[in-house]
């Protein structure tokens, strides 16, 4: 401190400025300031403040949910019930029954042929008229109508039938016989018509006058 203080004067003097004394005092050098560390306790509530606000800035924790199990439910069991009753219309679209051969114990098919006398008329020569005949099932089953012969006598007399074939029959079911005068000379004419259908003989008589 002596030695600041001496130079000081050494300095002043020799500036040829009026000499005198100066006194320069040293201040003690700054003091360092140091941090404060300060203790947090549990039971600051400054503190419990602090640490809620960090455990709220924290990212929340989504714990996954672990799926739903769905159980399949059993299927259900239908029970067959008794068979369903057929209706009326049902039964009365059902097939009939075949018919039996009549050396059999039936049931036996049922023809009627109708009309079994057929007239033409009049008719003029070379010119042709035509008329019908029935053949129908009026049995309870149902049978082929097995159809033979049937030919007129009288080439005047053509027939023509859809009965022919093994045609069957269901009950009340009809086929025809188609029947055509044409006559080549005046005059009356006449002819049978000889038919066999299931075994059984039918006839028709056919009549017309050429003109």
């Amino acid at each position: 401190m002596k030695s600041v203080m001496m130079t000081l004067l050494f300095i002043v003097s020799c500036s040829g400025a009026p000499f005198g004394t100066a006194e320069m005092v040293a201040t003690d050098p700054p003091e360092t300031v140091r941090p404060t560390v300060v203790a947090v306790t549990p039971d600051d509530p400054d503190a419990q403040g602090g640490a809620a606000a960090q455990e709220a800035s924290a990212p929340a924790t989504i714990e996954a949910s672990a799926p739903a199990v769905v159980e399949a439910s059993a299927p259900a069991v239908v029970e067959a019930g008794a068979p369903a009753e057929a209706s009326p219309a049902a039964e009365a679209n059902a097939p009939a029954p075949l018919c039996q051969p009549y050396t059999l114990a039936g049931p036996f098919i049922v023809l009627s042929l109708a009309p079994t006398s057929l007239d033409f008329g009049d008719v003029p020569v070379g010119q042709s008229s035509v008329l019908t005949a029935s053949l129908t099932n009026s049995g309870s089953c149902a049978g082929p109508t097995q159809a033979a012969g049937g030919a007129p006598e009288n080439p005047a007399f053509v027939a023509l039938t859809s009965c022919g074939g093994g045609r069957v029959l269901a009950p009340g079911q009809s086929c025809s016989i188609d029947y055509t005068f044409t006559p080549v000379s005046p005059g009356a004419q006449a002819s049978v018509s000889a038919w066999t259908f299931a075994g059984e003989p039918f006839a028709i008589t056919l009549r017309g006058v050429g003109k």
